[in-house]
């Protein structure tokens, strides 16, 4: 008789056990969902300024290459306008062939302002979102880009190392921006 007590009792306290066990591992899985519920903007935040930062910068890239293409048509289109004027002053008409080569050269041009024209549109548009997602300093820096690539490519004073220099610094402050801390 003096043992019958043992049995309920040992059951009730592994009942009693295994009932707190519950209740705090519960509360430890509601802290770590609110948790997570809490960080888990920021991140998605992160990564949304991560795809679209680089997408301002393959544009800004995309943008140099067409204007690189862009100075070298320009180029060559000088060469043949040289020769050009050389038949003209001797009174003579050009070769069929170089006509054909400077008409060519002058639609690749057209081409090429059109792509040009296509990333400006596209910086201008991921500018507005930068804007909006990287505050101030950031959308100063898109700005200086885009005015410094248009500086090169019409030709107002602009050059390659400068569009460049500000394309590295907006970079630098990408990348501080979306730098985890």
């Amino acid at each position: 008789m003096a043992w019958e007590w043992l049995g309920p009792t040992a059951t009730a306290v592994v009942g009693v056990a295994g009932i707190t066990g519950t209740v705090v591992a519960a509360a430890l899985t509601r802290r770590a969902q609110v948790e997570a519920a809490r960080i888990a903007p920021a991140h998605s935040l992160l990564a949304d300024k991560r795809v679209l930062y680089a997408k301002f910068l393959r544009s800004a890239e995309d943008q140099k290459d067409s204007a690189l293409k862009l100075s070298k048509i320009r180029l060559q289109l000088q060469e043949f306008r040289t020769e050009v004027e050389a038949f003209e002053d001797s009174a003579q008409e050009p070769p069929q062939s170089l006509v054909e080569r400077v008409e060519r050269l002058v639609q690749e041009v057209s081409d090429v302002d059109v792509q040009i024209r296509s990333h400006e549109g596209e910086l201008r548009r991921l500018s507005a979102e930068i804007a909006v997602v990287g505050g101030r300093e950031l959308h100063g820096g898109t700005e200086k880009v885009r005015a410094a690539y248009a500086d090169w490519i019409t030709e107002k004073g602009g050059t390659l190392q400068s569009a460049s220099h500000a394309l590295r610094e907006l970079a630098a402050l990408m990348h501080q921006d979306v730098k985890p801390h």
